[in-house]
């Protein structure tokens, strides 16, 4: 099961629909909020937990999907709204900036079907 589950985590996507590409920022976002929060409960303050988020996840994922073939384009998007997650605890505004950034994006996306 754990290896099935990595693997799936470790496999970059092709999110062709405006759906699938939605739903995956919105996982990013949500991930990004309880990694924050997690570091914050340890006793991390709040800048300094999105820093860690940001460059964590830039390097540990992104950077690892992009040597599997990832797309750059993605791998930035994918950080991006995975940095906007962990907003969360240092300002208070971070959700309406997420969901734009989603709305912008499926924008974008349809506009090129």
């Amino acid at each position: 099961m754990w290896e099935k589950f990595w693997s799936e985590i470790n496999t970059p996507s092709d999110q062709l629909g405006w759906y699938d590409w939605a739903t995956n920022q919105c996982g990013h976002v949500l991930l990004g909020a309880g990694l924050a929060v997690v570091l914050m409960a340890l006793g991390a303050g709040g800048w300094f937990a999105w820093m860690f988020c940001f460059g964590s996840y830039a390097l540990a994922k992104e950077a690892n999907d992009l040597q599997r073939g990832g797309a750059r384009q993605d791998g930035w998007t994918d950080v991006l709204f995975f940095a906007l997650g962990a907003l969360h605890m240092a300002l208070w505004w971070w959700p309406v900036l997420a969901l734009a950034g989603v709305g912008v994006g499926i924008i974008l996306r349809l506009r090129d079907e």
